[in-house]
């Protein structure tokens, strides 16, 4: 490929992840900021701004990032060893950060977390169960993926460990738990679209409308502890409540978003 060739793809993809992270991530941003700020008139807007967003879409310009240097580092070399080496590199250097106590603005010390994460999964494309889920043999794929849910359960329950990836922090065996559990729902959802077409497009929905979900999440959650929550006779019944409020809500903005404003939830007008 020639170099204005190279370019020109690089500037397509640039433009493509613009659109798809960062303009979500601005307008759930400036969404969230005005709802706290009506919601608490002391609410610290000025802080938040500079330190970024609150949880859940914050992610959203780190992967922007990680992205954009993956596609540079894999024009560079996509040899497979390549990417290992550069990802026990980058695990280093997200480590220094975290015995450094060294944190940006905007989350981005978690760049090197979200780096591995995406190399490792950029390099499990090349196993066969997740290209070619039609000819898998469903029954050792369905026992792999229950057997790694049930070690991430057990780490969970015996550790009781809290791991805060806007922060970078995380241990070396969070990494491993982490993929073993990513790498269960893979293996389940890959069964199930296999199984079922009907719950395949669903999946697949739910994927594609990820950020929806995701961005307002802990706005409603918020707004239903507000709200709702000192109404409520118990604390399970308020979170049954809550999560049909969340659930409900979220499905109807997806629906809506991708007919009306599919920017916000990552689209791109055709």
């Amino acid at each position: 490929m020639t170099k204005n060739g190279g370019e020109k793809t690089f500037t397509l993809f640039l433009q493509t992840r613009f659109r798809q992270l960062l303009v979500p991530y601005v307008c759930f941003f400036i969404i969230i900021l005005v709802v706290s700020l009506l919601q608490k008139p002391d609410f610290d807007y000025i802080t938040t701004i500079y330190n970024g967003p609150p949880p859940a879409i914050w992610f959203l310009l780190d992967l922007f990032i990680v992205e954009i240097l993956f596609w540079i580092v894999n024009r560079i070399n996509s040899n497979t060893y390549f990417h290992i080496i550069n990802i026990f590199i980058v695990l280093f250097i997200g480590r220094w950060f975290e015995i450094s106590n060294i944190s940006f603005p905007y989350c981005l010390s978690s760049i090197p977390v979200c780096y591995v994460f995406y190399g490792l999964g950029f390099l499990s494309r090349q196993f066969d169960f997740i290209t070619s889920y039609q000819d898998i043999d469903r029954k050792k794929t369905f026992v792999y993926a229950i057997t790694q849910l049930f070690i991430v359960m057990l780490y969970v329950i015996i550790t009781k460990n809290h791991t805060d990836l806007m922060f970078n922090h995380i241990e070396l065996r969070g990494y491993i738990t982490a993929f073993l559990g990513t790498s269960g729902i893979v293996g389940l959802s890959v069964i199930i679209q296999s199984e079922s077409n009907k719950m395949g497009r669903l999946l697949r929905w739910i994927g594609q409308n990820s950020i929806s979900f995701i961005g307002l999440n802990c706005l409603l959650i918020g707004i239903c502890d507000i709200i709702i929550k000192p109404y409520m006779p118990s604390f399970s019944v308020y979170k049954g409540i809550q999560f049909i409020i969340t659930i409900s809500v979220c499905a109807l903005f997806a629906l809506f978003a991708n007919r009306y404003i599919p920017f916000m939830v990552g689209k791109i007008y055709k």
